[in-house]
């Protein structure tokens, strides 16, 4: 059970208390300073580089989605071009029965 405690009301409609945050920080480890900034530096590092790993595989997926993309494009457009090239055979073909000229 919580022990009650005596708090002055807020003025901005808050009826909570307010988060007790500590800023004392963790204990060192028995590490000397240098030990900790080169340690603190290395997992900088470490970070640093799974981004750029993470980033160059996302620019990579990125880049074979794009070239997929743009060949099943290009398969699409080619076979709307045959099949109009196709119609207007087609369209000739009925015109050259009934003697018209037809010059596409």
């Amino acid at each position: 059970r919580r022990r009650a405690r005596a708090r002055a009301k807020m003025f901005d409609g808050s009826d909570r208390e307010k988060r007790r945050v500590r800023l004392g920080g963790r204990a060192r480890e028995g590490l000397s300073t240098r030990e900790v900034l080169a340690k603190a530096r290395a997992e900088r590092a470490a970070r640093a580089d799974e981004k750029r790993r993470r980033d160059a595989a996302a620019t990579l997926r990125r880049w074979a989605r794009g070239r997929l993309v743009a060949k099943a494009r290009r398969s699409s457009l080619r076979a709307l071009f045959d099949k109009h090239v196709s119609d207007l055979s087609n369209v000739g073909a009925v015109f050259a029965s009934r003697g018209v000229p037809f010059a596409p």
